[in-house]
Parts: structure tokens; sequence; C-alpha cells
């Protein structure tokens, strides 16, 4: 499967790993980071399901903004509470994800995801 990934950062990039780790082809997108793909558009294209790890509930928004409504997006941004509800209204397949513990947490598999 294709996994997109929006947001290369810490968390992001440990992400990439674990889905890379777990056989998954990770098509993501930073435009901090030449990660391959120039935009969100392109790697939702290519993608079945879409992480966001993003700084803030707005760069969530634009990115959403980008992505088909009836995609499954999996947001592990650091996000408003009252934004990432009303994201989840809106949409039909959106996952507020947040995660406990930091990136290198992540990377050993000794993270929480609460969704």
């Amino acid at each position: 499967m294709t996994v997109g990934l929006i947001g290369h950062g810490l968390l992001g990039s440990a992400i990439a790993e674990r889905l890379a780790a777990a056989g998954h082809t990770v098509a993501s997108y930073d435009p901090a980071v030449n990660t391959g793909y120039d935009s969100v558009e392109a790697v939702a294209t290519v993608a079945s399901a879409v992480f966001l790890c993003l700084p803030d509930s707005s760069h969530s928004a634009a990115a959403l903004a980008a992505i088909p409504t009836d995609q499954l997006v999996i947001d592990a941004t650091t996000g408003a509470p009252v934004e990432m509800e009303a994201f989840g209204r809106e949409r039909e397949m959106y996952v507020d994800a947040t995660i406990g513990g930091s990136s290198n947490h992540l990377r050993r598999g000794e993270a929480i995801v609460m969704a």
C-alpha cells in the first residue's frame, strides 16, 4: 500500500520510517525537505491514505483543502481541539490521531496513538 505523508519533520520522518519498515511505500511532501513530491495534491493522487504531521491546525486546513474529502486522512498534527473536531465533521474519513511520546519513542515503537 502507498501511504502519503504531509510533513517530514521529526515526528513525520519517524512515521515514515515505521510505515516503510512495515512494508508500505511512503509518498511524502514537505516544502522544506526534498522528498520527491512537489505538492500535497501529488501525494494524495498516489496514496491510499494520507498522514498529516504538521505544526498546527492552520497547516492541516491548508493540506486538507488539497486532499479529496473521501480519502482517509490520519492527522497527527498538534492542533487546536475545536478545529480538529471540525475537520472530522467536514470529512468522510478523518481520524485525529494524537501521538503521545517523542519521535524517538515512535521510531522504537514505544509511542501511544490516541485516535
